[in-house]
C-alpha cells in the first residue's frame, strides 16, 4: 500500500518515516474480517444523536481566536469501528485502529495536512495551526505596545474600584514542543518570553507556568485539554483569593471528540478526551443575555455559598466555545467550566474575531459595573490583536464612563 510521507516544516515539506505499531497491524486484521463477520450475522451499524457512541456536533465560531468547524456525519468506517468497540473482544485495538490507523489506511492524510494553508502535522499525528507557528516575531516597539495597553487596562479598572487580572494562555506549541517535529517555531518561542516579560506586571498573569505538557493539550484541536484549563483556572482562582481551589474532588468522563484542525484538514478522527467536572453542593444556575453581537450572550452564572467576589471574564475561545445543541451555553471542559463553581456571580462574554467591542455593550457594562475583579483570558497567539493599542482600552473606558454617567 502507498504511503505519503509528505509533512510540513514552515513553509516547505519534507519526507519523515513511520512505523507500524504491532497494535496497528492486529487492528488491520481486525478492520479486514470484522466487517465481514458482521454482513455473514446480519448485523447492521446504526449511529445518530440518540447513540451514545456517536458524540454530538458541535460548531466553533468563526474569529481571529478560533476556526469554523462542524463536525461531519460519522463515516461508516466510523460507525463501523464504534459497534466493534462497544461490542467486540479486544475492543481497545480497534479503538487504537480508529484513532490512528485510518491516517495511514486512508493513505491521502498527510498530504492533506502538506496541502493545507491552515495546518501543519509534527509528531505522532499531532496537528497545529499555522497562525501560532507562523506568527511574526514580536518587536520591541510591539512589545512596548503590548505593556503600555495592558498597564493602561489595570490602570481604569483601577480608577473605577475594580480589580484587573490578564490572563494569557500559551500556545499549544508552546505546551508541547517536543511534538512539533521538523515544524519551525523560533518566534513562537521568543514571544512566549515576551508574555514571561508581561507576566511581571502586577495584574498580568503567565499561565504557561502552570499548563504545560501532553496532558494540557488536545492532539487534533487548537484548543487546551479540560486538564489544562482546569490548571490554568486554578491559577486564576486563587490569584482572586489566595488558597481557595484547594483539594475539590473532581469528576472524571471519558468521551471521544473531533477536533477543529481535523476537521479542517476534511477529516473525522475523534480523540479520547478526560472531562473533568469540579463537584459541587450546590449546582451552578446559568441565565444568558443576548447583546448586541450574534452569538456572543453574556451569560451570568450563580452559585449560591460560593466565594463573595463578583467576577466578570471576558475572554477567547479559550475560556469557552460554543455547543452547536444550544448557542447560548460554553463547551464543557474550556475555562469558564471551571471557574463558575468557586465564586457565587461569575459572569463571562466571549470577544469577537480581532475586536473587543463587545465590552462596551449594554449588558457587558451593567456587569463591569457590578464586578469586584475583571479578567481577560487569551491565548498567545491571539495578543497581537487583542493588545493592539486601545482594543481593550477604548471600549472599556466607553463602558466605565456608561456605568458612572447611569450612577
Amino acid at each position: 500500500m502507498a504511503e505519503l510521507t509528505e509533512t510540513k516544516t514552515g513553509t516547505a515539506t519534507q519526507g519523515s518515516g513511520r512505523q507500524w505499531p504491532l497494535t496497528s497491524l492486529i487492528a488491520l486484521v481486525g478492520f479486514i474480517f470484522v466487517p465481514s463477520v458482521m454482513t455473514i450475522t446480519g448485523v447492521s451499524v446504526s449511529g445518530g444523536p440518540d447513540d451514545p457512541a456517536v458524540p454530538p456536533q458541535f460548531d466553533v465560531a468563526d474569529s481571529g481566536d478560533s476556526l469554523a468547524y462542524t463536525e461531519p456525519e460519522r463515516s461508516a468506517l466510523g460507525q463501523l469501528n464504534a459497534w466493534v468497540e462497544d461490542r467486540v473482544p479486544g475492543k481497545e485495538l480497534a479503538f487504537e485502529f480508529e484513532r490512528t490507523t485510518t491516517r495511514i489506511i486512508d493513505d491521502n492524510y498527510e498530504g492533506a495536512v502538506a496541502e493545507n494553508e491552515q495546518v501543519y502535522l509534527g509528531e505522532d499525528g499531532w496537528l497545529f495551526i499555522n497562525d501560532a507557528v507562523d506568527a511574526a516575531c514580536v518587536s520591541a516597539e510591539v512589545e512596548a505596545e503590548w505593556t503600555a495597553e495592558a498597564e493602561l487596562v489595570g490602570e481604569l479598572l483601577a480608577a473605577a474600584g475594580k480589580r484587573s487580572i490578564l490572563a494569557i494562555a500559551p500556545d499549544r506549541a508552546i505546551m508541547v514542543p517536543e511534538l512539533l517535529g521538523e515544524i519551525e517555531n523560533d518566534c513562537e518561542v521568543q514571544n512566549a518570553a515576551v508574555v514571561e516579560r508581561l507576566g511581571e506586571l502586577p495584574h498580568v498573569l503567565n499561565l504557561a507556568s502552570a499548563v504545560s505538557g501532553s496532558e494540557h493539550a488536545l492532539q487534533l484541536d487548537t484548543h487546551w485539554s479540560p486538564a489544562g484549563a482546569a490548571a490554568g483556572m486554578q491559577m486564576i482562582v486563587n490569584e482572586i483569593q489566595p488558597g481557595l481551589w484547594d483539594n475539590p474532588d473532581i469528576d472524571n468522563e471519558v468521551v471521544d471528540r473531533p477536533g477543529d484542525l481535523d476537521g479542517l484538514v476534511g477529516y473525522e478522527n475523534t480523540e479520547t478526551v478526560n472531562l473533568l467536572s469540579i463537584a459541587q453542593d450546590v449546582p451552578t444556575e446559568l441565565e444568558a443575555v443576548e447583546t448586541s453581537l450574534a452569538g456572543r450572550p453574556l451569560v451570568k452564572a450563580t452559585t449560591l455559598g460560593a466565594a463573595a467576589p463578583k467576577v466578570l471574564l471576558i475572554h477567547d475561545s479559550f475560556g469557552g466555545y460554543f455547543a452547536k445543541a444550544d448557542p447560548t451555553q460554553y463547551q464543557s471542559g474550556a475555562g469558564v467550566h471551571y471557574l463558575r463553581p468557586w465564586f457565587e456571580s461569575v459572569d463571562n462574554v466571549r470577544v469577537a474575531g480581532d475586536n473587543a467591542q463587545s465590552i462596551a455593550d449594554a449588558a457587558v457594562v451593567e456587569s463591569i459595573e457590578e464586578a469586584d475583579v475583571v479578567v481577560f483570558l487569551f491565548v498567545q497567539r491571539g495578543l497581537r490583536s487583542r493588545l493592539r493599542s486601545g482594543l481593550l482600552s477604548e471600549p472599556l473606558a466607553q463602558a466605565l464612563q456608561a456605568a458612572s454617567i447611569e450612577n
